[in-house]
């Protein structure tokens, strides 16, 4: 089965880690990563898609004692304010914990949901992008 599959020989979850109760910050090193991949992007005419990953229900109420998401939603709302990116998915999507194998990994179902889901959006935004009207 696939819960067997995702946890067989793992135990039970350990506590968080610290690093998940630790505020959302861009350090210098991750601006100028991200700032020479989007100019790699735009000098090929690439566009580049911003989607936020789900997130565990244990991990989503830890850091919304700390502020996470509105921090992070802003440096997304930035990125996108530029035209850098394309948001496919700006707000975290809270899952059961039954929905991963650890506080990162999403089982193989909810894997597979996830990426049906990616696959319409960019179609759906490719489409629109075109100005080609994706019929409903």
């Amino acid at each position: 089965s696939e819960e067997k599959w995702a946890r067989e020989g793992k135990g039970p979850l350990p506590p968080l880690h610290p690093v998940y109760l630790q505020r959302f910050i861009v350090d210098a090193g991750e601006r100028e990563f991200l700032a020479r991949t989007l100019a790699l992007a735009r000098a090929k005419n690439v566009r580049v898609y911003w989607l936020t990953l789900p997130e565990h229900e244990a991990v989503s109420a830890a850091r919304d004692s700390i502020g996470f998401a509105p921090a992070y939603y802003a440096f997304v709302d930035s990125l996108a304010a530029l035209g850098e990116v394309t948001v496919l998915r700006r707000e975290f999507e809270v899952l059961p914990a039954s929905d991963f194998s650890d506080y990162t990994h999403l089982r193989l179902s909810a894997a597979l949901k996830l990426s049906r889901e990616v696959g319409e959006r960019i179609s759906s935004s490719a489409l629109t992008a075109s100005g080609i009207h994706h019929p409903r």
